[in-house]
């Protein structure tokens, strides 16, 4: 193939639409990672890779523009500014050398519809292949997508245990692109439950709600045993409840993600109210105790005054014991909803657990009834725990979750 004037010719297949793609960079090290990548995963494309920051003479607008923007920012920014505008519309795709956040939101920004970060790779490409036209569908996408909302009647109750539980077994029973996010801006404790550390928070991801990307996303999420966690903020924050934000937020994830499953700080705030509005399902959380028994009979109707379908609040009990605080009949009177589960007192298997920032073990008594849980809420079968003469060794080089 012969490309534009002033281009290395890369030969391929033409794509069904027989339009092109241009990679724009001087470095001739980041265009060949890139033209590798782009021979293996998109093999119907036909790239020209122009070593000028420079707009070829007479040549057919491509599907894309790659466009290296760390080689000279000067002339690259000043080519994004033109390309996705009248009357070339070519979306452009922003070539990063370093994982730099900042120059990422300048060049989303400047009207690029993605970045690529070296080291380049497939998980990063195809996201933005389906984006620009390329592909028809992902064969990623989740095939369903369901968010589950948290919500304690008070606190300590065992919400944030239940929210973090749910997910870790979401993910051991084989669940794909799990979210896990703590929404409680002022007590929000997940960090400290799975021993992570992030320098980003939901307020960031609300305050770019509006122009999410999956490489900005990937900034904020913190990577967990097979899934994404989203964090709140380390130091204690009276957030305001933007309501489109926080739409545009859920949305994203939806689309994301085939289950998100989300901690609150309680139902009575603003930013609760508005998740448990969102949501699929919202798992009210108590204990069999008088105080958390009251709080609980409050928080139903108050759910479904503002808007939260009652059909859709679940009751589930936390460190229930059948010899201690109100039976589940009392229960169910006293706030006006069955009880959708109980999970049983297990404080070693939960304060194991804790201590080592783990998942609580599916064997012991809260994980057995948790997994009970799950079956239901989700709608999949456990994996069947099958035994091995190879398991000690495969453990030394696999992670389990």
């Amino acid at each position: 193939m012969t490309g534009p004037p002033g281009t290395d010719a890369c030969t391929a297949t033409r794509v069904p639409n027989g339009r092109d793609a241009w990679l724009v960079s001087p470095d001739r090290r980041l265009a060949g990672e890139l033209n590798e990548l782009l021979a293996r995963e998109a093999p119907g494309l036909r790239v020209a890779i122009l070593r000028e920051y420079s707009i070829p003479d007479s040549a057919p607008p491509p599907l894309v523009c790659f466009l290296d923007a760390c080689s000279n920012p000067q002339q690259a920014f000043g080519l994004l500014g033109r390309l996705p505008e009248p009357p070339l519309h070519i979306p452009v795709v922003a070539l990063l050398s370093e994982d730099d956040h900042e120059v990422a939101l300048r060049c989303l920004r400047g009207g690029a519809c993605g970045c690529l970060i070296q080291p380049f790779d497939s998980e990063q490409l195809q996201p933005l292949l389906l984006r620009v036209g390329y592909l028809d569908q992902d064969p990623e996408a989740p095939t369903s997508n369901k968010i589950l909302c948290v919500l304690p009647a008070k606190g300590s109750c065992g919400a944030t245990t239940l929210a973090a539980s749910l997910a870790c077994q979401a993910a051991r029973s084989g669940h794909k692109r799990i979210l896990l996010v703590d929404f409680d801006p002022v007590a929000g404790t997940l960090a400290f439950v799975l021993k992570l550390k992030s320098s980003y928070s939901f307020v960031d991801a609300l305050t770019h709600a509006g122009r999410l990307d999956a490489d900005l996303w990937r900034g904020l999420v913190t990577p967990y045993r097979g899934m994404d966690v989203l964090l709140s903020p380390e130091s204690p924050l009276d957030c305001d409840t933007d309501a489109d934000g926080l739409q545009n937020l859920l949305a994203y994830a939806r689309r994301s993600y085939g289950l998100v499953v989300i901690d609150t700080g309680g139902p009575f705030g603003g930013l609760g109210l508005e998740l448990a509005k969102s949501s699929d399902e919202v798992l009210l959380v108590l204990t069999p105790e008088l105080a958390s028994v009251y709080s609980a009979k409050r928080a139903a109707p108050h759910l479904a005054g503002h808007g939260v379908s009652k059909s859709k609040i679940r009751l589930v009990l936390s460190r229930w014991k059948r010899d201690l605080g109100f039976d589940r009949e009392q229960i169910e009177s006293a706030v006006g909803l069955p009880v959708l589960h109980a999970l049983p007192n297990d404080p070693e298997a939960v304060e194991d657990a804790l201590l080592e920032g783990r998942p609580i073990a599916p064997g012991t008594l809260f994980g057995k009834s948790l997994t009970e849980l799950a079956t239901r809420l989700l709608d999949y079968r456990p994996r069947a725990e099958k035994t091995s003469t190879l398991k000690g060794f495969r453990s030394l080089f696999t992670r389990g979750i």
